[in-house]
């Protein structure tokens, strides 16, 4: 039977009981601990000796319990020269006001833009009524937008789209009615339009290729067929100078004496008014503030003197009384050596073409075999 042992002898059967074994496992841990320390190929850290003998601490890094917070360096830029930005050269102011005069050596005829006339009376014409649809590029020799912003072509028919902001010189809207009413009274023979025959088609004329017929859809649309095809067929679709149907359409469209507006017209379309015109002595234009395709002058007045001869325009020049003037070529070095004149020059730009058809009056070039044949044979770069 087995008796309680009391705590005293307790204690002394687990000392040893206990004791050798913890003994040995203290050296097998320390066997251990020599053995995986031979193995390593890594250099203990730690205190090593200095030269003199004594240990200094090993430098590395050094942690504490509250690692401080690493702040990244401030940036440091620097400042490359760059180039400037170019600043746009000022627009030197308009001067708007103030009137000029030039010189001219004949009167014009008349200022209805549908009669015969002379050089003069045409650039007066131009400089009251001045509505086409297209303009002509300087640069380029090209139909550009005038009073119509834009056009499209299928086959023979040109179809205008015009400006929205038409206007005539009182502010009232010009249409295409404008456009189409002018046409209907140009292609009547008894009104007498010097450009009838090349403008309009005739069916009873040989060679005859203008225009069919002149249509206004709506207000702001025109529709012009041709008879025949060709490159300038914009050209040719733009022959109109729009006269304004609610003043014109109740005068007479021939006599000065029946129809006031033919040398006085009231409302026009050009960048300049009509004022006056006395025959033989002058002509006097104002300034136009809503001209249909141009810009609005700077100048208020422009007044033209008609003088006899160009010694009389030189004279006047050298006094001031006429601002400009163009003189013959064959004058014209006379003029440029006059003091205090400014000069210029220009070559107006008159684009050219030619056309080389087949003569349809000869039976054998009815054959359209021939004809063919003919066009592939022609060496084309010889010609031009």
């Amino acid at each position: 039977m087995l008796r309680p042992v009391s705590g005293i002898r307790r204690s002394r059967l687990m000392r040893r009981f206990f004791a050798p074994a913890f003994g040995l496992l203290l050296v097998q841990l320390l066997f251990l601990a020599m053995f995986l320390g031979a193995c390593s190929d890594e250099t203990p850290s730690g205190p090593k000796p200095s030269p003199g003998g004594s240990v200094s601490a090993a430098p590395g890094p050094v942690l504490t319990a509250n690692p401080p917070t690493l702040v990244p360096p401030t940036p440091t830029y620097t400042a490359l020269p760059t180039t400037p930005t170019p600043q746009p050269t000022p627009t030197p102011s308009v001067v708007t006001g103030g009137k000029a005069t030039g010189a001219v050596l004949n009167d014009g005829l008349t200022l209805h833009p549908y009669k015969r006339n002379n050089a003069t009376g045409q650039s007066f014409v131009r400089l009251v009524w001045a509505a086409g649809l297209t303009r002509l590029d300087p640069a380029l020799l090209k139909p550009i937008p005038g009073a119509a912003e834009s056009w499209t072509i299928s086959d023979t028919t040109v179809t205008f789209v015009l400006r929205e902001d038409l206007k005539w010189s009182d502010g009232l809207p010009l249409t295409s009615a404008d456009y189409l009413w002018t046409f209907q009274q140009a292609r009547k023979s008894e009104n007498g339009w010097p450009l009838l025959t090349q403008a309009v088609f005739d069916p009873t004329q040989v060679g005859s290729n203008g225009i069919e017929s002149y249509d206004a859809p709506d207000p702001r649309t025109l529709k012009i067929k041709l008879h025949t095809f060709s490159a300038d067929l914009v050209e040719r679709a733009d022959v109109i100078e729009p006269l304004p149907r609610r003043i014109w359409q109740s005068l007479d469209w021939n006599d000065p004496a029946k129809n006031s507006q033919i040398n006085a017209p009231v409302v026009v379309s050009g960048p300049w008014k009509f004022k006056d015109w006395k025959r033989g002595q002058s002509l006097s234009l104002e300034r136009n503030s809503t001209p249909a395709v141009y810009p609005a002058p700077h100048l208020d007045a422009l007044n033209f003197s008609i003088l006899p001869d160009s010694q009389t325009a030189q004279q006047r020049l050298k006094s001031g009384e006429v601002d400009f003037f163009s003189p013959a070529p064959g004058e014209w070095s006379s003029f440029v050596a006059l003091p205090g004149l400014q000069s210029y020059t220009w070559g107006p730009a008159r684009a050219k073409w030619y056309y080389a058809g087949f003569n349809f009056r000869r039976p054998d070039l009815g054959d359209k075999t021939l004809r063919q044949a003919l066009a592939w044979a022609v060496d084309r770069r010889m010609m031009l």
